[in-house]
């Protein structure tokens, strides 16, 4: 992995998160450490009991710590955060989840911590404007985000002066996601696929807003092509309605419900088109980037931040959100031009390795800690 950008100093970085699950955005801190730590820096975590990050991160041998963000617990916490802090010293204190976005806040500022950000991943509205803002102005000396709507967005509606805020989209690491060296056949054989079968898959949590329910009916509106498969990749509570969806419609001969897989590189190589059915809330998908960077044309929905990572026409299709129709429309026309879609696909690549890769955004985060620091 080539990072270029180094600091003067090493710096002690705290993450905190409350959320159990394993998203992009846990993913997102997880790939933050990982690469922080290979710039010489010192990342820890704070996490929730028995949360999936904290898995990830002991396994990786990062300092990890486990406590409760349940609301009996909030006093009894504050004290356990309060004391890990003022063991570490830590230089940067980054919360990204409500409850941690207001109780390790809370014991930052306590403790002094002299660099609090608050991390927002996901564009939703503000109903409680004025708690909000406490979280993302008072218990924050910054904010980050990850697509300029949410950025625009959370400055508008929280009232927070917009050179508050930065926007970093998630780092894709191009020589790990590279399709000159993953396995396109390894997922391929798993889902017993002959040779000229074309292969479409959406890479995402099971849950409500990703838009599978939308794309299965998408689907059955393209049974007359031939040739064609279709797998769901990731795993959530929304994976038992997809499987009667897929009854219901008669696609059980056509789609396969794959669960959560760790070797995305090659699921991605063994995907002739990536979509991604989204009906809101999204930054900047992780996945969107890292199919671009393996040069597969991804057909998305115009949520969030989508649009600033793919140009229609130019390093992907974009389709309107919540239509069935419009998205199959739009995965016929991809589908009828494979030429068109190899082109869009290398033009991905060349972008994700200009704009958003990994060291790319350590360079950035680097620059934001000095600027807080000094």
């Amino acid at each position: 992995m080539l990072l270029t950008f180094q600091m003067d100093q090493s710096l002690t970085i705290v993450h905190t998160e409350a959320s159990t699950g394993w998203g992009g955005q846990e993913k997102r801190i997880f790939s933050e450490m990982l690469a922080l730590r290979e710039r010489g820096h010192h990342p820890s975590v704070i996490t929730a009991q028995d949360a999936a990050l904290a898995k990830h991160c002991a396994n990786a041998q990062f300092p990890t710590y486990e406590v409760s963000f349940k609301r009996s617990d909030y006093l009894r916490s504050f004290r356990r955060i309060s004391q890990r802090f003022k063991e570490l010293h830590p230089d940067v204190v980054n919360t990204h989840s409500s409850r941690d976005g207001y109780l390790a806040a809370a014991a930052a500022r306590w403790t002094n911590v002299p660099a609090l950000i608050r991390s927002r991943h996901i564009d939703v509205d503000y109903p409680q404007r004025s708690i909000s803002r406490i979280a993302y102005y008072h218990l924050a000396d910054h904010v980050l985000t990850t697509s300029n709507r949410i950025r625009n967005r959370l400055s508008k509606q929280l009232s927070i002066p917009i050179e508050r805020i930065s926007n970093i989209p998630t780092g894709i690491d191009v020589q790990t996601f590279d399709p000159s060296s993953a396995d396109r056949d390894k997922f391929r054989n798993e889902l017993k696929l002959q040779p000229h079968t074309k292969l479409v898959g959406q890479v995402s949590v099971l849950r409500s807003w990703k838009g599978h329910r939308i794309l299965i009916q998408a689907i059955s509106q393209l049974k007359d092509l031939e040739d064609l498969y279709w797998v769901f990749v990731g795993e959530g509570p929304m994976r038992q309605l997809l499987e009667e969806d897929i009854r219901s419609y008669g696609l059980e001969d056509r789609i396969t419900l794959a669960g959560h897989r760790e070797d995305i590189p090659d699921v991605l190589a063994a995907l002739d088109y990536v979509v991604l059915a989204s009906t809101g809330h999204e930054g900047v998908p992780q996945v969107v980037l890292q199919a671009q960077a393996m040069e597969r044309l991804v057909i998305a929905t115009e949520v969030g931040g989508i649009p600033e990572v793919v140009e229609h026409g130019v390093t992907g299709l974009l389709t309107e959100p919540n239509h069935p129709q419009a998205l199959a429309d739009a995965l016929r026309v991809a589908f009828q031009d494979p030429e068109h879609a190899r082109e869009i696909g290398k033009r991905a690549r060349k972008s994700v390795g200009s704009n958003y890769s990994l060291s790319k955004m350590v360079d950035t985060l680097e620059s934001l800690y000095s600027r807080l620091l000094t």
